[in-house]
This record gives structure tokens, C-alpha cells and sequence, in this order.
């Protein structure tokens, strides 16, 4: 049997002991490690164990990391920086992206589009 592309994420992510942010439908947000699963529920591990109901689940997303802050005593006494004003006429007109995907993500979305697309071509062909 195949699985299906959140099976495959909710694999990985247990896999790899990641944790993660649920949000509900609800907007009530779960956090924590997935310690197990099925085709109707998640279990996490957080600050306590919760069901989590996957017909509830709106989105699911991996909690960055952050490392830890360096506090380094300068050697020497730094000068005051000058406030600059920013030129209106520099800015771009809409942000650019600061990071590139990993390869890992991409592969997840680019196999979370080919399953999208399968299924909506399977639903036409079912019509």
C-alpha cells in the first residue's frame, strides 16, 4: 500500500525526533515530538503527552532551532555608530527571500506537489 504524503512527513519527523508546531483548525497551536501515529490520530511529547486528532490538524510545521547567543566582551571600546536615514529610492519593491531552501525541504515539496497533482488528476479521471 502507498503511503500518503503526510504519513511520509509525520515518518520523518518521528524519524528524526524533530520538533514540531501543530495548528488546529481551531488556531490552538501543539507543540512538541511526534511519538507515534496512525491514520487518525498523532501522539506528542511535550511539556505533556496529547492526542492530537488528524482531521483537526491545519498545518504542521518544523521548529527552527536556534543556536545559542555568544556574548563576547569586546577588546576593545567600539565608537558610536551614526544613525543613518534609509533612501526611499534603494528599496526593493517587494522582499527577497534571505534563504535558499534546503535540499531536503525542497524534495518534500517538490514530492508533496507530484502527489497534489496525481490526486487532482485522479479526481478529473474519476469525474
Amino acid at each position: 500500500m502507498e503511503t500518503n504524503l503526510l504519513d511520509r512527513m509525520l515518518n520523518a519527523y518521528q524519524e528524526s525526533k524533530t520538533a514540531i508546531n501543530i495548528q488546529l483548525q481551531n488556531k490552538v497551536r501543539v507543540s512538541g515530538r511526534i511519538m507515534a501515529f496512525d491514520s487518525y490520530i498523532i501522539v506528542m511529547e511535550g511539556q505533556k503527552r496529547e492526542i492530537v486528532y488528524r482531521h483537526a490538524v491545519a498545518s504542521i510545521t518544523a521548529i527552527q532551532q536556534e543556536e545559542p547567543k555568544r556574548t563576547a566582551v569586546p577588546s576593545r571600546p567600539v565608537a558610536a555608530r551614526s544613525v543613518r536615514t534609509p533612501n526611499p529610492k534603494s528599496r526593493p519593491s517587494q522582499p527577497q527571500p534571505s534563504f535558499p531552501a534546503s535540499s531536503s525541504e525542497s524534495s518534500l515539496n517538490n514530492s508533496m506537489k507530484e502527489g497534489l497533482l496525481k490526486w487532482m488528476q485522479e479526481q478529473k479521471a474519476a469525474k
